[in-house]
């Protein structure tokens, strides 16, 4: 009797939470009584035959008692085994398939089909899957047509196909909401266990079906062994919140996009993880020439392709804020971001520690093989190629804009370390380059250690500072600052002009030491950069048309030498009277320690 009670207060306490979340208060509420998988007549309630009652507004039916209309269908803890598709059709009304208690109720499926079918019958309506855990099974929850899918707080594990399938077979999808919610969603080892089995996190299939919308919110999408999210349909898709990590187990042959790939429709990304995926793409690949891409407040990190590491972009429009894009690898082009076409903007971002390896290794950070693109306020450091450009490789014919770049640490075991123009024209207004190497391996070929400009291309310089960059190994290394020809519209100093040609103008300085802090974290800014110090040529002598702000955001000009009169830095970071490179100066004193004798 006590057991009864205890299991109808979980029951009630369940209902009141579900409608609590939203779930509609006049949903007539069908409790499974019985773990079989039974649809006989008797005096127990089964998930098969609650399904079925809600379906087709049955009640009662066998041993389920609900209501006509919206259903509400409360699955009590414990382990379901399945031996058949459980199917969930709307027929023009709304179903709820819901853990009734904690632990969440698990449904086991061990056979080659499919756990749930969600299908609209006679009328598409909604169908919200929660608080559950979906087993085994070919695919966890596949979505046939236009019914909205919702699914929160669960776990999709172990399926052998894909997570969730979103079949795309129908052009009339829902207007002005997501088609596909995910809220609080776990997917979870999703196996590549032969041909058509694909190891998929989640898949939107191509198809007929046009502009509908996806969202996954607060979600995990770990260790699939293919790939974490597939969109081969045009969806407009909307990740916020997420992790998309470990996802793919093959670098060559694997997937284009291990973490996210997309060949239609738009895709936002905001404060999300895409960490350690493994593929022909590593992290994102978005392969879409009409669509728009955006990634705010995201994360790259640890993610290694044989043909893009961190990201390769084909997009019309493109747009990077506050991205952190850390120790991708590519056997090949492009370790961090590889950037082939659109009008794509890269801003207030941190590009460090990727890897381009090999003897075909360029761009280590960034590889720019097409399209408008343009940096303004970005560190790209410590980055390092195989053969060319650690920190940046351009060579596409269009013009590239950096601003308020500092490329500093980069190695190359050839040419052009910091920056290696190939094929068309890099513009740079208030850059740093500043202790980059190249022939990072010592075996006496490469120069260019700031920058190496190749035949035919073309770098105009502005209000920045090139020097104090390498080439060879580090005991008895030569200064090597550009190779090539730089074009100067001013104000630009050029520590070490041997090996490059220079049209000297106004406010230039050439032959002189830099005078630059060693490269730290700015202080108010998740960035990396060297400070004019006291006495540095690059202090208060820049350009009086330098942009309004530099690299971290801090306005121009500014008295930094204390003379009296503000005038510009030359390069990327105006001194606002810097006096540390850990963050000390905004009370953050986790860096530093104290001794005592």
């Amino acid at each position: 009797m006590k057991d009864q009670l205890s299991a109808t207060l979980a029951t009630l306490c369940a209902v009141v939470h579900l409608v609590a979340a939203g779930t509609p208060a006049t949903a007539g509420v069908i409790v499974v009584t019985t773990q079989s998988d039974s649809n006989v007549a008797d005096a127990v309630c089964s998930i098969r035959e609650a399904l079925h009652a809600a379906a087709n507004d049955i009640s009662p039916y066998q041993g389920c008692i609900g209501a006509i209309g919206d259903d509400l269908i409360l699955v009590p803890s414990g382990l379901y085994l399945l031996v058949g598709t459980l199917v969930v059709q709307t027929n023009g009304q709304d179903v709820t398939l819901a853990g009734a208690s904690i632990p969440y109720p698990r449904l086991n499926f061990g056979l080659a089909s499919n756990l749930l079918d969600v299908q609209a019958g006679s009328g598409a309506g909604e169908v919200t899957i929660q608080q559950l855990q979906l087993e085994g099974g070919r695919t966890s929850i596949r979505l046939l047509d236009e019914t909205k899918l919702v699914v929160e707080d669960s776990a999709l594990l172990d399926a052998t196909t894909y997570g969730i399938d979103v079949q795309n077979t129908v052009a009339a999808l829902p207007p002005a909401q997501p088609h596909v919610s995910l809220d609080g969603v776990i997917i979870d080892g999703i196996a590549f266990a032969g041909p058509n089995q694909e190891g998929v996190g989640l898949r939107v299939a191509a198809g007929p079906g046009d502009g509908q919308e996806l969202l996954i919110r607060d979600s995990t999408i770990v260790d699939c062994e293919i790939q974490g999210v597939e969109i081969a349909g045009d969806t407009e898709v909307t990740i916020e919140y997420s992790m998309i990590a470990s996802n793919g187990d093959q670098v060559a042959g694997g997937a284009n996009g291990a973490g996210i790939g997309q060949i239609e429709g738009d895709l936002t990304v905001r404060r999300t993880v895409i960490e350690g995926n493994q593929g022909n793409i590593g992290g994102i690949e978005y392969d879409v020439g009409f669509g728009v891409l955006e990634l705010e407040d995201v994360a790259l990190i640890g993610n290694q392709g044989s043909s893009g590491g961190g990201a390769r972009i084909f997009s019309a429009f493109a747009e990077l804020d506050r991205v952190v894009v850390s120790d991708n690898e590519n056997a090949g082009l492009g370790g961090g971001l590889t950037i082939n076409e659109g009008i794509v903007t890269v801003r207030d971002t941190l590009v460090r520690r990727n890897a381009a390896r090999g003897v075909n290794g360029r761009g280590g950070g960034v590889a720019i093989a097409g399209g408008e693109v343009q940096l303004p306020r970005v560190s790209v450091v410590a980055n390092t190629a195989g053969e060319r450009g650690g920190g940046i490789y351009k060579f596409s014919s269009d013009t590239a804009y950096l601003t308020n770049v500092t490329l500093s640490g980069n190695e190359s075991d050839l040419d052009g370390a910091g920056l290696y123009v190939d094929v068309g024209a890099v513009s740079l207004d208030s850059v740093t380059i500043a202790a980059n190497r190249a022939d990072a391996d010592d075996d006496g070929t490469g120069e260019g250690g700031g920058v190496f400009v190749a035949g035919g291309a073309a770098v105009s310089t502005t209000n920045s500072v090139v020097g104090d960059n390498l080439r060879g190994a580090a005991r008895g290394a030569l200064t090597d600052d550009c190779s090539g020809v730089l074009s100067s519209n001013g104000y630009n100093l050029v520590a070490t002009t041997v090996g490059c040609t220079i049209s000297v103008t106004v406010g230039d300085a050439t032959g002189v030491p830099t005078g630059l802090g060693p490269r730290g974290w700015l202080a108010g800014a998740a960035s990396l950069g060297h400070v004019p110090q006291p006495g540095s040529a690059a202090l208060d002598t820049g350009s009086p048309s330098c942009p309004a702000v530099d690299q971290r955001g801090l306005t121009r000009p500014f008295d930094g030498d204390g003379a009296g009169g503000a005038q510009c830095d030359k390069g990327a970071v105006e001194s606002h009277g810097d006096l540390f490179f850990d963050g000390f100066e905004d009370g953050d004193t986790s860096a530093w320690s104290s001794t005592s004798s």
